[in-house]
């Protein structure tokens, strides 16, 4: 038995349950203080790394460019990481921004159903993605995800990182909007390519600052293979372009799709007897006037520059519609 000095024959003194709640509250202080700290440390080890100091600049551009509403995929060779990746952004992006990441090619790849659950997630909940492909290279082939959000999503801008792979961003369609009417056109181009038919996902009219979202559907008709000497230069690319009604030379929005690459048939989006539909994302200006706006499309070639005439026409365009600004 213990004494205490002033009182006699007291047993051990034991402070009342109300003094020992400033006790309890000091602890969780310091146990939420130690997590910040350690979170806080995570980050910095994380941007301190030699690879996260090349991806500094993807992080800086979805920083600056997201908005609410927008979603983040993240595709990733079999190499990769994507717990790494995804702590990184988490650490860096305020507001975080929700992220779906995962390997996308080799024996460790997504699976079909995983991915389409995901799609339908980032569908669900997005109005804008981000498609993040770490380490891809130009010369690498075109990925499953690329490949369908060129097909069913509308690109509004894409942008290659060194030692870091490339960043595109799209525009979804509205989901509860009916299906859009499909023109079929079937206007051949010489070169034996045809613009099968188009359709506008947009309801008119549209407001400045909008993205008007055109997908076009293009067939290659087959033929026989051409010698190494015999394949054309440079790739074939397809131009949509919002033009000006009162100067038809003055384009006030428009959007290019690499369509064919002769040289590398394994990496085209469209080759011989083949059939692919394409979105097309133009951003409208904020300061466009309201009024009527002729929308056309065509093919040029990116050696020199030449548009590609029609074979039924004179004509190196086809004019699709018009769109009302309000």
């Amino acid at each position: 038995m213990i004494t205490w000095r002033g009182q006699k024959d007291t047993p051990n003194r034991i402070p009342p349950p109300g003094n020992r709640i400033p006790y309890f509250v000091l602890a969780l202080v310091i146990v939420i203080s130690l997590t910040f700290l350690m979170m806080a440390g995570t980050a910095r080890i994380s941007i301190a790394g030699e690879q996260a100091r090349y991806d500094l600049a993807v992080l800086d551009s979805l920083d600056a460019g997201g908005q609410p509403g927008d979603a983040l995929l993240v595709a990733m060779p079999p190499f990769g990481d994507a717990q790494e990746i995804t702590t990184l952004l988490i650490a860096y992006l305020e507001p975080a921004m929700p992220t779906y990441a995962w390997i996308e090619s080799g024996p460790r790849a997504i699976q079909p159903e995983e991915r389409a659950r995901m799609w339908r997630a980032a569908q669900d909940e997005a109005r804008r993605v981000w498609l993040f492909e770490r380490w891809l290279t130009p010369s690498d082939p075109t990925g499953a995800t690329a490949a369908h959000l060129n097909q069913e999503a509308f690109p509004i801008e894409e942008r290659w990182f060194a030692q870091s792979g490339r960043l595109t961003l799209y525009a979804l369609a509205d989901q509860v909007q009916h299906t859009p009417p499909t023109t079929s056109l079937n206007v051949p181009f010489q070169g034996g390519l045809v613009l099968a038919d188009f359709a506008v996902l947009n309801d008119q009219p549209v407001k400045a600052g909008d993205v008007l979202k055109l997908r076009l559907t293009w067939r290659a008709e087959g033929g026989r293979e051409l010698a190494p000497q015999d394949i054309p230069q440079g790739s074939i690319i397809a131009f949509a372009h919002l033009l000006d009604a009162a100067s038809a030379s003055q384009k006030v929005a428009q959007d290019d799709r690499l369509l064919v690459d002769p040289q590398n048939l394994g990496n085209s989006p469209l080759r011989p007897g083949q059939t692919v539909r394409q979105g097309f994302g133009l951003s409208l200006p904020a300061d466009l006037a309201p009024g009527t706006y002729p929308l056309v499309v065509g093919l040029y070639h990116t050696a020199g520059g030449q548009r590609l005439p029609r074979a039924d026409s004179p004509d190196d365009f086809m004019y699709l519609t018009d769109i009302v600004v309000q």
